[in-house]
């Protein structure tokens, strides 16, 4: 039976307007060096549902994003995922039971995926 992961990614950008780049500029946040178990998947207990915010300072440009890479330490694994973007105005959660609804977000992204060892790239539809 095929587990289905859903992970919400949650993008706050205040004042950031995604508009046509002549060439492509990748964004770090972070520092490149930090690995994730499953990357922010991890679907052993057949769903589930992982949330980030990244500022407008953190992203600092003008844009569409494109894709999103992890940096995985784990051996490869295939998950069904769907990816949701939302604009919103906080910058952190206050606990782990506080998220943003799915309501008014955007599918960027769906259908299967393997999270490899290293870094793992989800081009976004």
């Amino acid at each position: 039976m095929k587990k289905l992961l859903l992970t919400m990614l949650t993008l706050l950008m205040l004042g950031f307007t995604a508009v046509p780049v002549s060439a492509q500029q990748t964004v770090e946040i972070g520092t490149g060096t930090g690995t994730t178990y499953y990357g922010p998947f991890n679907s052993l207990w057949g769903y589930s549902f992982v949330e980030q915010i990244y500022t407008a300072e953190e992203i600092n440009m003008n844009g569409s994003i494109t894709s999103i890479s992890f940096n995985n330490s784990s051996s490869g694994q295939t998950n069904n995922i769907t990816v949701y973007m939302k604009l919103v105005t906080r910058s952190s959660f206050s606990s782990s039971s506080d998220y943003e609804t799915v309501t008014a977000a955007d599918i960027v992204y769906t259908g299967s995926h393997n999270f490899a060892s290293g870094w793992s790239e989800i081009t976004l539809d």
